[in-house]
């Protein structure tokens, strides 16, 4: 029954308090919610019905470098070879009019972008991966897979195939790095949330936000209906400002009623883990500012990633790895594997926050 609560916690208007509100409003706005596209990748660069799995990474628009790196380094199989994988960029406004007019021409350049009409500040990144879900929703037909990534995440996205391709076609999950996580009281956290806003001591189960996978025909539409019937993201915006990987792989998934799966191929800093699988040992991704042993940078964490591809044989050239996914083998018990369905246990008692 907690979900209701939640559920009711985030429909209060403007409850009064003595709590600095921080990034939230005092008085909750609830009038008409609406997500203007200002630019939509082109069919070539972006989804259309032979797309399979796509990929959306978050950035500001002034990331122009790793937006660059990412096309030319682990990113480029998307966009040279494969055509079953898709990989875009996922923006708003800044608050400079030079900045914005590279990002116009960047986008025509490279007609990879889905540029949304809104100001980017770091609480409203969950409308940002909701235009990205809308995008799915309407534009990739018969996609099974959808990746949510940081533009300071790397990812072997041959591995990524791989995890894809072992995934049920009907049955949804979410993977990812699966922990607990607790709102932040405190006003100078980053993730300060009030308890006007959320009441309870304990967010859902949820995946780090760095990169989360989406699996299953038909996930998308799921998560989409369940935001519009079941949560206030449409009717509030202090609902629209809390923190997208708790809102969408906790909050609204929990209330989805989808599993959350944990895989320690999902990794942050350069403390690397792997994800086993038929006898080897896969990075999938590695965020690239938290925990570091050695260099927090992107060129460090591909280096790495890259010398992982090399030990599993990985193709370089050409890397359309993924099969038809209608034909993919079922969803099998994976004794020994770092995969696994995600439980109320908490993983690790260190767990904290890793969104973008």
């Amino acid at each position: 029954m907690i979900h209701l609560f939640i559920i009711l916690a985030l429909l209060i208007n403007g409850l009064c308090s003595s709590e600095n509100p921080g990034p939230f409003l005092p008085t909750d706005y609830n009038g008409p919610f609406s997500l203007t596209v200002k630019k939509t990748p082109s069919s070539y660069k972006g989804c259309d019905s032979a797309t399979k799995f796509i990929v959306g990474i978050i950035s500001h628009p002034s990331e122009f470098y790793f937006r660059n790196f990412i096309r030319n380094n682990w990113g480029a199989p998307a966009y040279r070879t494969c055509r079953t994988t898709k990989l875009i960029f996922l923006m708003g406004n800044s608050d400079d009019f030079k900045i914005d007019k590279q990002v116009e021409q960047e986008a025509n350049r490279y007609s990879d972008i889905l540029l949304l009409d809104y100001h980017e500040t770091y609480n409203l990144v969950a409308r940002k991966v909701f235009g990205f879900f809308r995008y799915v929703n309407q534009n990739c037909p018969n996609v099974k897979c959808v990746l949510k990534g940081d533009s300071d995440t790397v990812i072997n996205l041959s591995g990524m195939e791989k995890l894809c391709e072992i995934m049920p076609n009907e049955n949804h999950t979410i993977t990812g790095y699966y922990g607990y996580d607790i709102p932040h009281r405190d006003v100078e956290s980053k993730w300060y949330t009030p308890y006007f806003v959320y009441p309870f001591n304990k967010w859902p189960s949820l995946v780090s936000g760095f990169s989360y996978l989406l699996s299953g025909y038909g996930i998308v539409p799921r998560l989409l209906n369940t935001l519009r019937t079941k949560t206030a993201f449409f009717t509030s915006e202090n609902t629209r400002r809390l923190w997208e990987d708790i809102f969408f792989t906790g909050i609204v998934r929990n209330l989805a009623g989808i599993p959350l799966v944990h895989n320690t191929g999902f990794h942050w800093g350069n403390n690397v883990d792997y994800w086993w699988h038929d006898g080897k040992r896969i990075i999938l991704s590695l965020e690239t500012r938290t925990s570091c042993t050695k260099l927090c940078t992107i060129e460090y964490a591909w280096n790495l990633v890259k010398a992982n591809r090399r030990e599993n044989n990985f193709p370089i050239s050409r890397e359309c790895n993924l099969r038809s996914l209608r034909e993919a083998p079922t969803f099998r018990n994976f004794t020994g594997s770092s995969i696994r369905k995600a439980t109320g246990r908490k993983r690790r008692p260190n767990w904290t926050r890793h969104v973008a």
